[in-house]
C-alpha cells in the first residue's frame, strides 16, 4: 500500500513531533529553588533543539531525503524502535527537572500525555500511517509557552 501525499505529510509531522518534546537539561540541586517557568522553558527548548537534530539524523537513515520516503510498516517500525529510547530518555530527564511548583500538575499532564503517545506508537508503529498521535502533548506544550518543544517545524 502506497500512502497518499497527505498521509506522508501527516506521518512526517507526527514523527517530528514525537521528538520535539525530547526534553532534559539541568535540575536544581537538592535544596535549591525550583527553576522558574522562564528557566524551565529555556532549558527544555534548548534540549528540544538537540533532540530534533538526533531525530533528523535517524529520519535520514531510515527515510532518506524524504523526496520519496519509504513509509512501509517495516521501515516505520524500525525507525520507531530506534527513536523511542531517545524520547523515553528525554521524558525521564524532564521528569527529573525541578519544574516551577505552581506548574507541577501542568508539566506532569504534558509528560503523561507524551508518554502515552510514545507508548501507543511503540506498541503499534503503523498507527502513524493513519493518525497523528501527538495532538494532546503538542497542545499542552504550546499552551505552556514552549517556543520549540511541541511546535511543528518544516524539515
Amino acid at each position: 500500500m502506497k500512502p497518499s501525499p497527505a498521509t506522508t505529510t501527516a506521518v512526517i509531522s507526527a514523527i517530528a513531533i514525537l521528538c520535539v518534546l525530547g526534553l532534559g537539561g539541568v535540575a536544581a540541586a537538592d535544596g535549591d529553588e525550583p527553576l522558574t517557568k522562564k528557566q524551565f522553558i529555556r532549558e527544555a527548548d534548548n534540549v528540544c533543539r538537540r533532540a530534533r537534530a538526533r531525530t533528523r539524523r535517524l529520519e535520514a537513515k531510515f527515510f532518506g531525503d524524504w523526496k520519496d520516503p519509504k513509509l512501509d510498516p517495516a521501515t516505520l517500525a524500525a525507525f520507531v524502535e530506534a527513536n523511542a529510547p531517545v524520547i523515553q530518555n528525554a521524558i525521564d530527564r524532564v521528569r527529573a527537572l525541578e519544574e516551577p511548583k505552581a506548574d507541577r500538575k501542568r508539566v506532569n499532564r504534558m509528560l503523561d500525555a507524551l508518554q502515552g503517545e510514545l507508548d501507543a506508537v511503540a506498541d503499534d508503529p503503523s498507527a502513524l500511517l493513519v493518525s497523528d498521535p501527538d495532538v494532546e502533548s503538542d497542545h499542552l506544550a504550546q499552551a505552556y509557552g514552549f517556543a520549540v518543544c511541541g511546535q511543528r517545524s518544516p524539515k
